[in-house]
């Protein structure tokens, strides 16, 4: 759909890389219901951060940079993405990432939104920052003998699947609706 912001997406996927590492090695000392309630913690604000009504970017792309491109359906982009909030952004998810196993973008998707990304090109791009993220995170946890391969196989058909019916779905949504969506969603 040509909605990835490769320039500042491809940075931000090498800053998150080491912290899914860090996590993945520190996640045997959470256990239990410490790591239920950071967990919930950090789906809860996951959940309410797409919902926040302006992003943190104002007045220009003063500490951050300009964006602007066209989609592959002709829609016409311009944003000023805040990096002082983005590069933190990256390096939260990765570590949370690492902790908890998730894909990263339930932190990094509100925190591009919130960078002042329009939430069509943040849900795209964070789609290429997870990439990163899970493949590190997933060989780290891999080499700690974390993963359950049969189990993880399977997983990846419906990922596939949902992935596919979702790309669908955000093509035809507003953005005030995509906001809404993916708070439910998360």
């Amino acid at each position: 759909q040509g909605r990835v912001d490769y320039r500042i997406g491809l940075p931000l996927t090498a800053l998150a890389l080491p912290g899914t590492i860090l996590g993945a090695l520190l996640t045997s000392s959470l256990q239990g219901p410490s790591f239920e309630l950071a967990l919930g913690i950090v789906i809860l604000l996951g959940a309410l951060l797409p919902l926040t009504r302006r992003p943190l970017t104002t007045g220009g792309p003063k500490g951050g940079w300009s964006r602007k491109f066209t989609d592959s359906f002709g829609t016409n982009f311009a944003y000023d993405v805040r990096m002082r909030f983005a590069i933190p952004t990256a390096v939260a998810s990765g570590f949370l990432a690492g902790i908890f196993g998730a894909g990263g973008a339930l932190v990094l998707t509100p925190g591009l939104v919130m960078a002042g990304y329009p939430i069509h090109i943040a849900i795209g791009t964070v789609r290429l920052i997870a990439i990163g993220i899970s493949f590190s995170g997933s060989l780290s946890r891999f080499y700690l003998g974390q993963v359950e391969i049969d189990f993880a196989l399977w997983l990846s058909v419906g990922a596939v699947c949902g992935a596919i019916a979702g790309a669908r779905l955000v093509r035809v949504l507003s953005s005030d609706l995509l906001k809404k969506v993916v708070s439910v969603g998360i």
